[in-house]
């Protein structure tokens, strides 16, 4: 129920409310990979950049090859500047993934984005 509430308040960008529902979620269910990983989603669309890469660690830790987690921890190197970090989760995300993975092509989309502004 909570990661449902989260998930739709995530689609509306409210990503502060959905943070309520994640924290109930991961007190009760602290080996909730995804819901670390979206905890890190939201803390990073709110500009919480220390919090979001605690919550993908803690989604890589429960699950190495989450590939949400690789996809957006990736995506927060970017946005601190850490290229050489977001090329080697986008290698992990390859090797984890094999057939048509969305993951892979949006990382590897934002790498190209972000080489091309520099």
């Amino acid at each position: 129920v909570e990661m449902r509430k989260a998930t739709a308040l995530i689609k509306k960008e409210a990503f502060a409310d959905a943070l309520a529902h994640l924290q109930k979620e991961v007190d009760v269910n602290p080996s909730n990979a995804d819901a670390w990983n979206l905890i890190g989603f939201s803390t990073r669309k709110l500009g919480d950049y220390v919090t979001s890469e605690a919550a993908y660690d803690k989604a890589l830790t429960i699950n190495p090859n989450h590939k949400g987690a690789l996809e957006y921890k990736g995506e927060l190197y970017l946005t601190l500047g850490n290229l050489s970090g977001a090329e080697e989760l986008l290698e992990r995300l390859r090797k984890s993934c094999s057939f048509n993975c969305s993951e892979v092509k949006d990382l590897k989309d934002a790498i190209a984005a972000y080489k091309k502004a520099q």
